[in-house]
């Protein structure tokens, strides 16, 4: 997989265009983000791998991805790290970490992106725009030097539902057979280096026999939603719904 500095000195490519695009628009820039830089890449070469689009070059060929409607499941709430109780110092660190980067860059190559979490994502704050702070003043309140936070934004769809709940993932909301590929890292059967989300870590520790029941109606979800030969990508492996199941293709492809 290849880093920032990496990318910055190879061709103008696709690749290189929308994760710059995605790390510029989002903040992500020096030596001490290479953590978010590397999220970006991963999602963008994972993701081509799985549908094809990536080339032999190195290259991705978007035109393979534009277009296709994506769902990434638990796609990051950065408030899990405020309720966390941690200092301010690991709390930055950690939500830059939990924000939807996967969302994001899919949705800059060109994919119809929806993302799903227990709560609204929260971004690095903004100072409000002099328009902004006048239409406060006219509603009487003090804008004073007030931050907003940046959701919702440009390029991808967010729903907020509580996925350990059965029927999360409604028939009126998320169709039968509408997704081409169904996204989801660090939430259910996590293998990887790395946390669970903090919800499903302590369910699968304390009630392991209700962690099984979750991920099991989790996964029955994600089959009814994929269209025929869609793909599931959990923890970066690949499987394709083949009839009535999901079956493995491919173990993780993450290689960094």
């Amino acid at each position: 997989m290849k880093s920032i500095p990496e990318l910055n000195n190879v061709a103008d490519t696709n690749l290189r265009k929308v994760v710059l695009e995605v790390c510029g628009k989002h903040g992500i820039r020096g030596a001490g983000d290479s953590n978010y830089q590397v999220k970006v890449v991963n999602s963008l070469q994972v993701l081509s791998l799985a549908v094809g689009a990536a080339l032999e070059s190195g290259d991705v060929d978007l035109k393979k991805i534009r277009g296709l409607k994506v769902l990434d499941l638990a796609c990051g709430s950065t408030d899990y790290a405020r309720a966390s109780g941690v200092n301010e110092s690991l709390e930055s660190e950690m939500s830059r970490g939990m924000e939807p980067w996967f969302c994001r860059t899919a949705s800059a190559a060109g994919a119809n992106v929806t993302g799903v979490d227990i709560l609204w994502p929260r971004y690095l704050p903004q100072r409000l725009s002099t328009r902004e702070k006048r239409v406060m003043e006219k509603r009487g309140e003090k804008p004073g030097n007030a931050l907003k936070k940046g959701f919702p934004e440009a390029g991808w769809n967010f729903v907020q539902r509580n996925l350990l709940t059965p029927g999360a993932l409604d028939q009126a909301t998320f169709p039968t057979g509408s997704y081409d590929v169904v996204w989801s890292t660090y939430f259910i059967e996590n293998t990887l280096q790395g946390a669970n989300d903090p919800s499903i870590l302590g369910l699968k520790h304390f009630d392991p026999e209700l962690y099984r029941f979750v991920v099991e109606n989790i996964r029955a979800q994600v089959l009814r939603v994929l269209k025929p030969g869609g793909l599931f990508l959990l923890n970066y492996s690949t499987s394709r719904k083949v009839g009535n199941e999901l079956v493995k293709i491919q173990d993780s492809i993450l290689t960094r």
